[in-house]
Order: C-alpha cells, then sequence, then structure tokens
C-alpha cells in the first residue's frame, strides 16, 4: 500500500472514531453543541491539513481545500454564534456539506480527464454523501442528545466512504 492510501485510510478510520465518539457523548452528559460542533470542524480540519502536508507529492489539493472549507466553518460558527440557533446552524451545516461536495465533484472530474475508471466509484460515494449530509441536516430538529447522535452518524458513514477510495485502489494494485 502507497503511502497515500496509508494516510487516506488512517484519516478515515479516524473520522469514524469521531463518529463513534459523538455518539456516545449524550451518555456522559456532554450536550453543548455549540462547542462539541466547534471542536469536530477544528479536530477534521487539522485531519486534512495533516493528510494534504502528508500527500502533497500526489498534488491532491482535496484535504487543502477541505481544511479550509472547515476552519472557516468552524471559525464562523463560533464567532458569530451559528452552532447556537438551529436553523442557522442547519443552514451552516448544509451550506458546508455543498461546498465539500463541490470539492469533491473537483476530484471526480480529475478522475474522469485521467480516464480512470475510479471516477464511476467517486460519483457514487459523492452522491451518497449528499444523500448522508441532507438526511442529517433534516432531522437535527431534535433535542441536543439525539444532535449530537445524528452528527455522529454522518461523520461516521462519511469516514466509511472516505474509506472506499483507498481500499479500492489497494485492491486494483494487488490485482
Amino acid at each position: 500500500m502507497e503511502k497515500k492510501q496509508k494516510v487516506d485510510l488512517s484519516i478515515a478510520i479516524l473520522l469514524i472514531l469521531i463518529g463513534i465518539v459523538l455518539t456516545i457523548l449524550p451518555k456522559f452528559n456532554l450536550t453543548n453543541i455549540n462547542i462539541i460542533l466547534f471542536i469536530v470542524m477544528m479536530i477534521y480540519a487539522t485531519l486534512n491539513m495533516v493528510q494534504y502536508v502528508l500527500t502533497k507529492k500526489s498534488n491532491d489539493m482535496e484535504g487543502l481545500f477541505t481544511s479550509l472549507l472547515s476552519y472557516t466553518v468552524g471559525i464562523l460558527g463560533l464567532t458569530f454564534n451559528l452552532f447556537n440557533n438551529l436553523l442557522q446552524m442547519v443552514l451552516l451545516l448544509l451550506a458546508w456539506i455543498i461546498l465539500m461536495s463541490l470539492i469533491k465533484l473537483k476530484k471526480c472530474d480529475y478522475y474522469n480527464d485521467r480516464h480512470n475508471k475510479m471516477w464511476i466509484l467517486k460519483v457514487t460515494t459523492l452522491g451518497l454523501f449528499i444523500l448522508t449530509g441532507i438526511i442529517t441536516c433534516i432531522n437535527l430538529y431534535y433535542s441536543n442528545d439525539i444532535q449530537l447522535i445524528i452528527l455522529g452518524f454522518f461523520f461516521y458513514i462519511h469516514g466509511i466512504l472516505e474509506m472506499i477510495d483507498p481500499i479500492t485502489i489497494y485492491l486494483m494494485e494487488n490485482k
């Protein structure tokens, strides 16, 4: 397995762990969605920045763009108190998902331009990411406990979707 696939797989596993942590936080009565969502965005942005730095030679800019977007959303959400108002939080997350989808679409286009069959898989995971994000935003109109569980499931599923790419590339190379 190449270094890029190892790093991508590690980041995906960490995303799954973030999702698991978010789903169990309500058991410990930690439900301050404002601070938790800010921390999650900062961790997510930092993970993507580390991913970009470690895989800079592959010219994959997805990690950099995702990191900048997540830092911006986290800082805007905390600065303007957007995570406390439910409608503003949902709209901010929906905007984040839309912009993330555009970043992922750019990577799909990269694979398509190179006539790599991976673009079909990337488009499929992109569609699942968008569907999961929309379902997450729709279901955030409950108590803080449920919001954290739903966000945990979102990051869990997002981690699984991110894991598909490096595993598929590894399997295709070792056919």
